[in-house]
């Protein structure tokens, strides 16, 4: 009997998993791994095909990165780390962009939702420090950013996107290279 239950457990047991986020402490190494950090409201959440959300948040405080008063967020929905997102609540997103100008909400980055109830609040005891306080933080270390206006983010089409920095070297090592070839092409045929 006691093999049988080891057994069913032991097959049962391949389905139950766990949210394992490492801890991340609050510093400005960390802030420049992330391309966007704000402060939002929720304003809607629509479900995608496949495994996101959108969700358009309101900006109130934009700390880093260039954003409108109005951002769409993908919400991973299928990780074992996510956690309900509803409209009215707000939240301090730390994100990197997965498509253009869509920031995607890792569960393991320091994005966190705001407590009415400072008890309910588990973000401050895993990371120390609780929501005001990282607002505090975020506003002495990187100051608040201008939210441009919708036209203004209509306008800015792709060109601000910049590119990371291997993908610099890449493109500028690929420059060179052209440039050479181009050369050396021209001096052979204008002898």
């Amino acid at each position: 009997m006691i093999r049988v239950l080891a057994l069913i457990l032991g097959c049962y047991s391949t389905f139950i998993t766990a949210c394992e986020c490492p801890p991340k402490v609050l510093n400005i190494d960390l802030l420049k791994s992330y391309d966007i950090i704000f402060k939002g409201k929720i304003i809607a959440v629509k479900n995608k095909p496949g495994a996101y959300k959108e969700a358009v948040f309101e900006v109130s405080d934009l700390f880093k990165g260039l954003s409108s008063h109005h951002v769409k967020v993908l919400i991973d929905t299928v990780s074992d780390c996510s956690k309900p997102v509803l409209r009215g609540q707000i939240w301090l997103i730390y994100s990197n962009y997965k498509q253009w100008q869509r920031p995607l909400l890792n569960w393991c980055s320091r994005s966190r939702k705001w407590f009415e109830n400072e008890n309910e609040d588990f973000y401050a005891f895993a990371n120390g420090i609780s929501f005001e306080d990282e607002i505090t933080f975020l506003k002495s270390k990187l100051g608040r950013q201008r939210i441009i206006s919708s036209t203004e983010a209509e306008n800015t089409g792709e060109r601000n996107v910049l590119p990371k920095p291997y993908m610099l070297l890449i493109l500028i090592g690929i420059s060179s290279v052209g440039l050479i070839l181009l050369n050396v092409v021209l001096k052979r045929f204008l002898k």
